[in-house]
């Protein structure tokens, strides 16, 4: 796969540390993680886009 200049994998995500979290495909580990412990990687204030409506609209920045 080839990713933009700058960006890459991460096998583990920080805690409290991505400006912006996207989540493109429905994989089990993130129904597992559930909103809350998704949003705990976020910065304060961050945005979490939800491609698949996996989560609740409430938790959520944007989805499609």
């Amino acid at each position: 796969v080839k990713l933009p200049v700058g960006a890459r994998f991460v096998d583990k995500p920080k805690d409290g540390f991505y400006d912006g979290i996207i989540i493109a495909v429905e994989h089990i580990e993130f129904k597992e993680l559930g909103a809350r412990d998704i949003q705990k990687f976020g910065r304060k204030k961050h945005i979490i886009f939800d491609i698949p409506n996996m989560l609740p609209p409430k938790d959520t920045t944007a989805r499609l």
